[in-house]
């Protein structure tokens, strides 16, 4: 009940039974030959006997005499000696087990198989027990086992937890000695083989399943008759953070498996969690203790390039970088993937290559018995799961004889982890994670635009040559690519989706430029006047438009006719969009009629030429705006340059009318914090049962709300959890996908809602902004000739706009049918700091308008 309460996953992470398995030399001579030279065996084998032997032998003190000098206490420098001894032993095995591995994801517990090891100790004499001692890196002599032994009692009661057992050919002559020794020490108590397989195949896989809590079934498939002995141990860990995740925040995240890979998984989140870290300079990774209650912690090392193996990083991460205990905790934001591991092997022709080739020979193991025996068999499996409660890990081993900003740290790339001890830092499990979520098919970066653009996390300029969308790339890794999303492969979506993702990338470019005021912009106008140019241009100009406006990207024999398709939609009478496009060119420019008919034809647009008289030519242009705008765009003072050859402008307006109308009753003067110092009074409208819907993005530490308009548009908001007019980390992430996935994921709410007033207008120049969106070759030297025969180039983009909210709307109670979720705690959101809007089209995608709200008096 208590994990159910805390929404615990039972981490029982990496139960580890250490099954030795024991045969007679004579039957296992052949065997064991082939077992050091051949491959590893994919099938588990049966538990071997374990003979451990007690008596004493060619100057060697046999293990039955120590105990009386080993039953001491541990001090604190045999503590810190002992774990140095298995942090070297882990990297030992584990670089191994790796280099051999094919798995994407490894899990093991080399405290378990140095368990079995020195169980198997207790039996070993001379040159065997030697080579034991070498490879498990201990200075202890014959107190080895006492001494694992008492560290594992040690270890957090509760949490961590140990058993182990013994199965015996029934009348083997196994030695007493060992056998007492092997209870007090393991806790391991002798059973009987019956001899019908089944049966002990059942009681063994029985017994697995209890000690690991039910992570580890099945763990042995088959049991050979020649089996005299069966060494089993297993560990149980359970852990639960000492700062729990809270599961409402975690969310599907992109989990780079390399530089052009990705995977969707789950991850936990945390805004400020209480985090040890550091980064190592060489190699170049960055290390995080996630302590849990217990006096354990769950360490994740995580290098900084793609390009790495285990063996590398875990050469130059000893001890001792791991042990800093007087390392301080600092709140961290936090991404941490939940996990699912399960890994199973067989140690034989790892441990032979670590040195232990003799145990599968002619071990000397007097101390088990005086029959002549060898390990056939080490077996090793374990589980670990990661949730937002903490770790659960289980993990099963037989011996059978016969791969950042640090104020935040995320994990979602491939990484390396241990779950250590913190007084001493003795490794309890170890592991390494490539991919995390191997079932779903793996997503390319930059293989769609769209995909491209979302984890690019910025701007989506493309680079030429991409593959084009729709069309996926030659497979050439065996790995499959995820599909693209229904919506966009609507033609019209997708040319939409282009048209935006230009629209941000200009958005980016212009605020930029203007960080400290408001930024309103309607890019769909811009877009719609470059377009229309593209039509004019030779192949090398037009290439250029169109690697701007993302069509390289898009396969589209027609975009034109598509875009005449999207124009149609976005200006529809009911949506309360007004939008238009102008080109206008030099005087006395003679225009190919092969140009003007398309272009009237696709975007309703007749070019205009200049007549040279700088007060009509703006009269003119005035009296074409008030016309398209019905009057709600301001007349321009801006004089018309003689230098014009090619002047762009787009002008737009758009007075909203939500779903909800607000009661203007409730409209009052409120605060509106410009910073964090200064504050002003504005209008704010107010709804204490808004029906609107929300997300929280700890990436980018905003609130987002989504408001439904009239006409089947609506406005996305973004607010920052904390008041500043730095709002680059959203403005980076802005893309068509990402706004596409946000309208998927949020989620209907009740909130109480404030929102001020708005009545914003732009008129300006955009021309240094496009020139900085590497446009700079139309104002250059571009190709026209398809307009003219006279050389013509871009030298101006105006753009005008106007945009407007209020209380107005099409009701006062929410569309019948909504459903808000219940939720356990009052949820506010007031747009009373600086915020980012986003006027989208549902029925396309298409970004309408975009701002930057610094100030809402600013007209």
């Amino acid at each position: 009940m208590a994990l159910f309460r805390g929404l615990l996953v039972l981490s029982l992470s990496c139960l580890q039974v250490p099954c030795l398995v024991f045969f007679p030399a004579s039957a296992m001579e052949l065997f064991g030959q082939q077992i050091v030279s051949g491959p590893t065996q994919e099938k588990l084998e049966p538990l071997s006997f374990l003979m451990l032997g007690n008596q004493e032998s060619r100057g060697h003190t046999a293990l039955k005499k120590a105990p009386g000098d080993c039953k001491e206490a541990l001090t604190p420098e045999q503590n810190r000696r002992l774990a140095q001894a298995m942090m070297a032993f882990t990297t030992d095995l584990f670089s191994l087990v790796a280099q051999r591995s094919t798995s994407p994801n490894l899990i093991l517990s080399p405290l378990s198989v140095a368990l079995a090891l020195s169980h198997l100790a207790l039996g070993a004499q001379n040159q065997t027990l030697q080579r034991l001692q070498q490879v498990l890196h201990a200075d202890s002599g014959p107190c080895l086992p006492h001494l694992l032994s008492r560290l594992c009692q040690d270890l957090g009661p509760g949490a961590f937890r140990l058993a182990a057992r013994m199965y015996l050919q029934k009348g083997f002559p196994i030695k007493e000695d060992f056998l007492k020794q092997s209870e007090q020490l393991f806790g391991a108590k002798p059973m009987n083989l019956m001899g019908k397989k089944g049966d002990d195949l059942a009681n063994i896989n029985q017994w697995v399943k209890e000690a690991t809590e039910g992570k580890i079934e099945d763990f042995l498939s088959e049991l050979s008759d020649d089996t005299v002995l069966l060494l089993l141990n297993a560990i149980h860990f359970q852990g639960f953070w000492r700062s729990k995740f809270d599961p409402s925040l975690t969310q599907r995240e992109t989990f780079h498996l390399d530089e052009q890979f990705t995977v969707p998984v789950d991850m936990m989140q945390a805004r400020t969690y209480p985090l040890r870290w550091f980064l190592l300079e060489q190699p170049e990774i960055q290390v995080a203790h996630f302590p849990f209650k217990n006096n354990m912690s769950f360490v994740v090392i995580v290098p900084t390039y793609f390009e790495w193996n285990v063996s590398q990083v875990l050469a130059n991460l000893s001890w001792d970088i791991l042990h800093q205990p007087l390392l301080r905790e600092r709140p961290t934001k936090v991404q941490l993937p939940k996990l699912h591991l399960k890994y199973q092997l067989d140690l034989v022709a790892t441990l032979s290559q670590l040195g232990l080739q003799e145990l599968f020979q002619a071990p000397d193991l007097r101390g088990i018995s005086d029959q002549s025996l060898v390990v056939s068999s080490v077996q090793h499996q374990s589980t670990l799961e990661l949730s937002e409660a903490g770790v659960e890990a289980a993990a099963a081993t037989s011996s059978a004889m016969s791969r950042m900003s640090l104020s935040s740290f995320s994990v979602n790339r491939p990484f390396l982890f241990f779950i250590l001890e913190d007084t001493t830092s003795l490794p309890l499990f170890v592991g390494s994670v490539r991919n995390p979520n191997p079932g779903p098919r793996m997503q390319v970066l930059m293989l769609l635009l769209w995909t491209g653009a979302l984890l690019g996390h910025g701007s989506c300029q493309n680079n030429a040559g991409s593959p084009e969308e729709g069309s996926p790339a030659p497979d050439t890794t065996g790995v499959s690519v995820e599909e693209e999303d229904p919506f966009f492969k609507v033609p019209v979506n997708k040319l939409a989706a282009a048209v935006s993702n230009f629209g941000y990338d200009l958005y980016r470019v212009r605020s930029s430029m203007s960080p400290t005021a408001n930024v309103l912009l309607s890019p769909l106008s811009v877009a719609t006047a470059l377009s229309a140019l593209s039509l004019g241009a030779e192949q090398r100009t037009e290439s250029s438009i169109h690697r701007a406006l993302y069509y390289d990207l898009i396969t589209n024999p027609d975009i034109h006719s598509t875009y005449k398709e999207l124009l149609a939609s976005v200006t529809a009478p009911q949506k309360n969009l007004k939008s238009a496009s102008r080109i206008i060119f030099e005087k006395k420019l003679r225009i190919k009629s092969s140009f003007v008919a398309p272009l009237e034809k696709s975007y309703g647009i007749r070019p205009r030429v200049l007549t040279g008289n700088s007060r009509l030519d703006l009269q003119e242009i005035n009296n074409w705006v008030q016309a398209q705008m019905k009057g709600k765009i301001a007349k321009s003072t801006r004089e018309i340059s003689s230098e014009i050859s090619i002047l762009l402008l787009g002008v737009a307006y758009f007075k909203g009318q939500w779903v909800t109308k607000f009661d203007s009753r409730k409209t009052s003067l409120q605060d509106f914090h410009l910073d964090e110092e200064r504050t002003v009074r504005v209008p704010m409208m107010s709804d204490p049962t808004a029906v609107l819907r929300y997300g929280l993005d700890s990436d980018l530490s905003c609130k987002i709300a989504q408001l439904p308009l009239t006409g089947s548009m609506s406005i996305i908001f973004f607010l920052p959890l904390k008041v500043t007019q730095n709002l680059t980390l959203i403005e980076e992430s802005l893309t068509s996908e990402f706004i596409h996935d946000i309208d998927r994921e949020l989620k209907t709410v009740q909130a109480v809602l404030t929102v001020p007033k708005l009545k914003l207008s732009y008129e300006d120049e955009v021309t240094k902004s496009l020139q900085e969106m590497k446009l700079q070759s139309l104002f250059d030297s571009p190709d026209f000739s398809k307009i003219t025969g006279k050389p013509i180039k871009l030298t101006q983009v105006e753009h005008r706009a106007g945009f407007e909210w209020n209380e107005d709307g099409a009701g006062t109670t929410p569309s019948p049918g909504i459903q808000p979720a219940r939720l356990t705690f009052p949820l506010d959101y007031h747009l009373n700091q600086p915020f980012i809007f986003v006027l989208r089209d549902t029925d396309t995608g298409a970004l309408l308008f975009i701002g930057k709200i610094l100030d809402p008096r600013s007209t």
